[in-house]
């Protein structure tokens, strides 16, 4: 029997209405962004991994087996791959394979604080990609840190806040307000740094 977009058919294992379609889409895009993982999302899917505070329980298992197009995600992933059998397993687990995971979570906090202050510093002096300030406002989050949230959120608001009357994104004022999260930014990540037993970058 074929059904539309629409209809609803049974299960009869559930005992519940699906509509495949909507299944179906949902899970490709599941499937889609964990490939397409960003060094910030790498970075927290491990320190939750540390902490035993996964999104869902094959959240780790389905990481270290997903191949990521991004080249930095990629190469953390197999390193993560390498040391899974000394981490993920009953028992006492690896104190340096643990210690080295996180090494990995500082450093993918670091690099991402960075790579803001770099995207925003870029913008600001006109030498940014042609769609690098559209991806930061309309497809880039941050669910798992809140002050880079806070920071996109003002970001895409400064234009309303601080209008340049068409000479730009936003006025001077804008501008400098954008400087001083630049150097806020890497601030932050200079002080975590050694917390964490990271190189500055």
């Amino acid at each position: 029997m074929n059904f539309g977009a629409n209809e609803v058919t049974h299960n009869p294992v559930l005992q519940a209405p699906h509509v495949y379609t909507q299944v179906g889409g949902f899970m490709f895009g599941l499937f889609s962004k964990r490939k397409n993982l960003t060094v910030h999302d790498v970075g927290h899917i491990i320190e939750r991994f540390l902490s035993n505070s996964p999104r869902y329980p094959q959240e780790w298992n389905d990481f270290v087996e997903s191949k990521q197009r991004i080249t930095e995600s990629e190469r953390v992933r197999l390193r993560c791959y390498q040391l899974d059998p000394f981490v993920n397993c009953p028992g006492e687990r690896d104190d340096a394979a643990l210690g080295e995971l996180r090494m990995m979570a500082a450093s993918a906090r670091v690099e991402t604080y960075t790579d803001v202050a770099k995207m925003l510093e870029n913008f600001v002096d006109g030498t940014g990609g042609q769609w690098d300030w559209d991806d930061y406002i309309s497809l880039l989050s941050y669910p798992d840190d809140p002050y880079l949230q806070a920071v996109q959120e003002r970001m895409i608001n400064l234009s309303s806040e601080f209008p340049s009357g068409g000479k730009g994104y936003c006025d001077e004022e804008g501008l400098e307000v954008m400087r001083d999260y630049i150097r806020d930014l890497r601030h932050r990540a200079a002080e975590y740094c050694p917390q964490m037993g990271v190189q500055a970058p």
